[in-house]
């Protein structure tokens, strides 16, 4: 069973300092987040039962303020909208990719918080805790969210889609 998150435009976002491209989508009318996540590279962009306007692929979504494993699925209008979409979905796969292998170089000062995260999750097993947690500190990967909202850039010919739907 699918559950509808909306209709509206679908923006790929590169982060300024890191390179990162993320997928965002907002409500049309509430402007409220119901798409986002990270381009990862492992992300499997499939054709929706057939159709050459809707595609399927699952990844880890932030869209509702906590990270968690979805199936997500977009059609368009038409199937140029649906081709540019993925497209530009593939080339924020591979500038992810890219990203992911300069990075190293800038790691070492997120590496020693993720060694204290443990900690951190712990106190995670109350949920207010943690919602308070996600409040003052975003959870792991989180942050990477957040710092990517605070400044990023549209990026190239398919930053908006228009009239899609995601479910």
């Amino acid at each position: 069973m699918w559950k509808e998150r909306g209709t509206g435009d679908v923006k790929f976002l590169k982060h300024k300092e890191s390179g990162k491209v993320r997928l965002l989508m907002r409500r049309e009318k509430t402007m409220k987040i119901c798409a986002n996540f990270f381009l990862q590279p492992t992300i499997e962009l499939k054709e929706n039962a057939g159709s050459d306007r809707s595609w399927v692929w699952q990844c880890m979504d932030f869209s509702e303020e906590k990270e968690e494993v979805s199936v997500l699925a977009i059609r368009f209008a038409n199937s140029e909208n649906a081709t540019k979409f993925k497209e530009e979905f593939e080339k924020g796969k591979t500038d992810n990719a890219a990203a992911a292998g300069a990075a190293p170089a800038e790691k070492p000062k997120a590496e020693k918080p993720k060694a204290e995260e443990p900690k951190a999750e712990e106190p995670k097993a109350e949920e207010p805790k943690a919602e308070a947690e996600k409040e003052g500190e975003p959870a792991a990967g989180a942050d990477e969210a957040a710092a990517a909202l605070g400044a990023v850039k549209i990026e190239g010919e398919g930053e908006a889609a228009p009239a899609a739907e995601v479910s």
